[in-house]
């Protein structure tokens, strides 16, 4: 009967035996080797991520219509982008915008995310640390880390 080793192909094979004689060696399985996935302790905090997501340009854009005037629409890359993210337990989403929190509601309700975002913000707001910022703007950089939204293709 063949192992499940066995089956791994010849170039992680070697890995898989390291891995093996290493549980075999060590009774707790977990934490003491750099390449084992670690645990959180109970005593540690897991770090809440906050990911601030910009209004115009980025979650809504203006879409030209032949007859009327221009009208709003969600950007749904962005939107299913927030929507992945707020599963995450250890994320805060706040939505904001230079135009205004109210601005910044209005438009949750238009791209249907209100149950997603966990703060309203104004973006000019001093208080507000955010860790990721995705925007539209190259010039805006808010956060630790600022992800560019790319042009709008159709």
């Amino acid at each position: 009967m063949a192992r499940w080793c066995d089956a791994v192909s010849v170039g992680k094979q070697g890995r898989v035996t390291q891995w093996l004689e290493y549980l075999a060696d060590n009774e707790e399985g977990r934490g003491s080797n750099p390449r084992m996935p670690t645990q959180y302790r109970e005593d540690e905090e897991v770090k809440t991520v906050t990911v601030a997501f910009d209004v115009d340009g980025t979650m809504v854009r203006s879409v030209a219509r032949v007859q009327g005037p221009n009208e709003l629409e969600a950007n749904e890359d962005v939107r299913n982008l927030m929507r992945i993210l707020h599963g995450f337990k250890n994320v805060r989403i706040i939505l904001w915008s230079g135009s205004g929190e109210l601005w910044a509601r209005q438009a949750a309700r238009l791209a249907h995310i209100e149950h997603w975002v966990h703060q309203y913000a104004t973006k000019t707001d001093k208080s507000i640390r955010a860790d990721i910022t995705i925007d539209d703007m190259e010039d805006m950089s808010m956060g630790a880390f600022n992800l560019i939204v790319g042009p709008n293709e159709e």
